[in-house]
């Protein structure tokens, strides 16, 4: 059954009608020319009428509405573990894995559409040479419940040696999915002589001529009671070495302290020589990066009463390996407080005018100063503890405000992310009144009150000689930190925030045209690495049409290069994934030659869980099974798997209606016809002798 849609009402088909007949008529009037006969004549009007009516309703642009028959064939997907741990228990070879899986796809493909997958800590359309650095095995039902969603779904079949690294377990892992679960056990389940570092624990972070602790977590099967010899290796120098009587216990650990002796990313390896009869060699061995710093920014946390404002923002500082944070209350920051700090974040301080007095001798230490004011301050008289504010009160009143980001603000750039997320981040609340800067200020934000720029400032900063200083005029950050912390799973967002105002206001070097930096510092293996730059030119307005080149290697001075372009925001580049290790970089601008070349470095951190848990998990694979309707086979027997799906895989085909809808002007065949229109009226007009 086939119906016409249209946005516009069936009136203006009317029209279209009657403007067509108008036309056809004028052309072809009833009073008829002496070669023309009134059957031709009435032919020709008719075409002309069909022609023009035609074309006239294709501007309305209708829709042709109707209903399809659709035979789906049963969908068989299946997912073939492609990590590390497959082969390190098992003789298998990943070609024999590789040649059952295409055997049974063969013989399935006839009755069945089959499509194969791989997966690691992601799932993959080809395989990775089964060099995964985790598992994931929730994933994959995560994928079936999309690629399934629209197709007639049959089975699932999953070839995996049942070891998790992340992700949920996949037995509790809800499928959405009307078919059954097939596994097939790789590996083996026979419990096997080895020893292996599990993990090790130590601080990302040390200081220079400092010792840190160093515990090594290992786990062993098979070799109570010997003797093993722990190594631990600053890059290829050894620097302690014991001998450990391996205890009874499956997990047992052991310390060492280490001292920073060099400043920077300092890579070590903790390494158990290979004992007799180990199953595997390669888990013996495990590297850790700790960053050596020569020294900490201090910053002091200072706030007038309790607020949970004063812990958000504690909360982003004091992780962050370049400060030292300590937090205080006014009265005894200003009373018992001999050090010198970088930057002061005043949380409702100064309030009065001791604190205004103590301030105005403190801005002699070189200190920036980020002030927070909210409802505890005293606007009325603000201006005579901080003389670059005033703020004209109309009432006693406070207004709930949202985050306006200002176009005009150039000093640094957030991500795109986070501006997209900020301006629904809930409300601050801030002083009702008009706000008034005595110096020029940049204004990062404004007050937006219903979605709506209200003109006044939210956040703000004025430079005074080498230092910085900062305005956030309301309070109730902290209910941004718990918003980012719902909708991401993580404070990232919020913590950018606040860290990249600190950097800026604790930044005292004159200010740089080009800046180069990655979107983190530490990666896992299996992240992608992204580039960061910005680039300005002599009167520090963004250059947006031009190119960052940049040079980076690894620890053994292998060379990349990557190219960074404007992305409507910022210069940003994908290198993609790398292998573990140090990286230092160096970016430069081949049309600004002039420019000093930005340097900079992150980490790639190593994945070993793969290497750790070799023995494999079937039990795992079984109960995910069962609970799905289907069954379990250990890999010798994988040819009863096509019994197993005869026996419980749906194997009918469905027949489905399916509503399409199609624009009336794409149809080919309305092409011809109107030419065919054209071309019998223009044939007429000739026979007949006409022009």
């Amino acid at each position: 059954m086939l119906e016409v849609y249209s946005e516009y009402d069936w009136f203006w088909f009317l029209i279209c009608a009657v403007a067509a007949a108008a036309i056809s008529i004028w052309f072809y009037p009833f009073r008829s020319s002496s070669y023309s006969s009134p059957f031709y004549l009435h032919v020709k009007r008719i075409l002309r009428f069909l022609t023009l009516f035609t074309l006239f309703c294709l501007l309305l642009n209708p829709l042709l509405k109707y209903k399809k028959k659709e035979v789906l064939k049963p969908t068989i997907v299946f997912y073939v573990d492609d990590s590390e741990s497959v082969f390190l228990s098992d003789s298998i070879s990943a070609s024999k894995l590789k040649a059952k899986v295409d055997n049974l796809n063969k013989q399935l493909e006839e009755n069945f559409d089959t499509k194969v997958f791989y997966f690691d800590g992601n799932v993959k359309d080809t395989s990775g040479g089964f060099k995964g650095k985790s598992t994931d095995l929730s994933a994959t039902i995560k994928h079936a419940n999309i690629f399934l969603k629209e197709k007639n779904p049959a089975a699932v079949c999953v070839f995996s040696d049942g070891v998790y690294t992340k992700g949920m377990q996949p037995t509790y892992t809800p499928a959405n999915f009307q078919a059954p679960v097939f596994t097939v056990g790789m590996g083996s389940t026979i419990p096997v002589s080895d020893i292996a570092i599990k993990e090790v624990n130590t601080n990302s972070i040390a200081y220079l001529n400092n010792s840190f602790a160093v515990k090594v977590m290992m786990q062993q099967q098979g070799f109570s009671n010997q003797e093993i010899r722990l190594q631990i290796y600053d890059a290829e120098k050894m620097v302690q070495s014991r001998k450990i009587k391996v205890p009874n216990a499956t997990l047992f650990e052991e310390e060492f302290i280490l001292e920073a002796k060099t400043p920077g990313v300092r890579k070590y390896s903790v390494k158990i020589t290979p004992l007799q009869n180990e199953l595997s060699k390669e888990n013996n061995n495990f590297d850790f990066y700790v960053e050596v710093l020569d020294n900490r920014q201090k910053i002091a946390l200072v706030y007038k009463s309790p607020h949970p404002d004063v812990n958000a923002l504690f909360a982003s500082l004091e992780n962050n390996k370049n400060y030292e944070c300590s937090v205080f209350a006014s009265s005894d920051f200003i009373s018992k407080s001999n050090s010198t700090y970088d930057l002061i974040i005043g949380h409702q301080f100064p309030s009065n005018d001791r604190e205004a007095s103590w301030l105005k001798e403190t801005q002699k230490n070189n200190s920036s100063f980020w002030f927070v004011l909210g409802s505890q301050i005293d606007a009325d008289r603000l201006h005579t503890f901080l003389p670059d504010i005033k703020i004209q009160r109309k009432t006693q009143a406070f207004n709930e405000v949202q985050a306006f980001p200002s176009n005009d603000f150039n000093a640094f750039l957030f991500t795109p992310e986070l501006l997209a997320e900020q301006i629904n981040w809930p409300p601050l609340r801030a002083p009702f009144g008009n706000i008034n800067f005595s110096n020029p200020m940049q204004v990062q934000s404004m007050q937006s009150v219903q979605k709506i720029n209200s003109g006044q400032p939210l956040m703000a900063f004025t430079n005074t000689s080498e230092l910085k200083y900062a305005y956030l005029l309301a309070e109730g950050i902290w209910r941004w930190r718990v918003q980012n912390l719902k909708m991401q799973g993580n404070s990232e967002l919020f913590d950018e925030w606040v860290l990249k105002n600190t950097q800026y206001l604790l930044a005292r070097e004159k200010k740089q045209r080009l800046k180069v930096y990655t979107s983190k510092e530490i990666y896992d293996e299996e992240e992608s690495i992204r580039f960061l730059g910005e680039l300005y030119d002599q009167s520090y307005n963004a250059v947006k049409e031009s190119e960052i080149i940049v040079k980076f290697k690894n620890e053994k001075g292998k060379l990349f290069s990557i190219r960074l372009t404007w992305d409507g925001v910022q210069y940003s580049a994908n290198a993609g994934v790398l292998p573990s290790g140090y990286y230092t970089f160096l970016g430069s601008v081949p049309s600004m030659p002039e420019l000093k070349q930005k340097e900079g470095g992150f980490l790639v951190y190593p994945l070993q869980a793969e290497q750790i848990q070799i023995q494999a998990n079937h039990s795992e694979l079984e109960s995910w099974a069962h609970k799905n309707n289907g069954s379990f086979l250990p890999f010798k027997n994988a040819d009863q798997l096509l019994d197993s799906i005869n026996l419980h895989a749906n194997n009918s085909e469905w027949i489905r209606e399916k509503t399409n809808l199609e624009k009336i002007l794409q149809l080919e065949w309305l092409l011809y016809l109107l030419v065919g229109f054209l071309g019998l009226e223009w044939f007429l007009r000739k026979w007949e002798g006409g022009f």
